[in-house]
């Protein structure tokens, strides 16, 4: 954690603590209320245990509200998606696979908008008015010594049903082969693909340059990631499960968005950095 915590984009861990004793009656009172608002995130037992219970506290900065069910313009979409993407291919560098990115592991707050520069991420930076902060590795893999990786062992992750989210558990189980200790970052790929079909399950902008630039940026991303994960199933032994958005195409000339079909499909993440370096 602490690796990651170094790069921009993740949460910072500021202390990590071992305690032991009831939990605080103001902590099962918030316990009972997000049970009672949110009854299907809901996915531990209620943590009323003994006075003998340890418990392992980490402290970490806020990182904001959660990018689910958040109302954000385009500028501010493009920028949220664009900081997660940056952070985990620089995270890629370590051998890392979040493997549950879903909309609420990232975060984001608001802060005052800059001027912007001339490359992607000076264009949908924090320049944007948002900053985004990836959270939650209990997932995830790390190159280590040794490895740090989820086995996945839990047979229930992959029998959701009700959201695309649980797909995406089917798909990576179908294309890492369960070799759950090795680094494959299409995994990573695959979740960017939800987020952006997330982001874009809406009207395309009308007639703001702005945020028809910043619209455009993710449909290119959402073609990187497409092809990407449609080439992976073409080589992988066994049929694979598809995430592919189904929603409506793009409302403007497709030929102002495509990425060139020459170039081979990306690999990782940080390949889709590197290629839209160039959009």
């Amino acid at each position: 954690m602490q690796t990651l915590a170094r790069l921009n984009g993740f949460v910072k861990l500021q202390g990590l603590y071992i305690v032991q004793g009831k939990y605080p009656t103001q902590l099962l009172d918030a316990w009972d209320a997000f049970r009672e608002e949110y009854p299907r995130r809901n996915e531990n037992s209620r943590p009323d245990y003994r006075e003998t219970q340890l418990y392992a506290l980490l402290l970490m900065d806020h990182g904001g509200e959660e990018l689910e069910d958040a109302s954000l313009s385009w500028i501010e979409a493009a920028g949220v998606f664009w900081q997660v993407a940056h952070a985990i291919a620089a995270a890629e560098d370590f051998g890392f696979e979040h493997r549950d990115l879903h909309m609420g592991n990232i975060l984001f707050t608001r802060c005052a908008r800059k001027a912007a520069g001339g490359s992607l991420m000076e264009r949908y930076g924090t320049c944007t008015g948002v900053q985004a902060t990836v959270i939650d590795y209990s997932l995830s893999r790390l190159s280590a010594e040794p490895t740090l990786a989820y086995m996945f062992d839990d047979k229930s992750l992959f029998e959701g049903q009700g959201d695309s989210q649980y797909d995406v558990y089917r798909s990576m189980k179908a294309l890492v082969a369960d070799d759950w200790s090795g680094f494959y970052p299409i995994t990573n790929i695959l979740w960017l693909q939800y987020i952006l079909q997330q982001l874009l399950a809406r009207d395309a902008p009308d007639d703001d340059d702005d945020q028809i630039k910043a619209y455009e940026t993710l449909l290119l991303a959402e073609q990187l990631v497409d092809e990407s994960v449609e080439a992976h199933k073409r080589t992988a032994p066994k049929r694979r499960v598809s995430t592919r958005s189904k929603r409506r195409s793009i409302q403007h000339s497709p030929d102002r968005w495509r990425a060139p079909h020459s170039l081979a499909p990306i690999r990782s993440v940080t390949e889709l950095v590197e290629r839209a370096a160039n959009f």
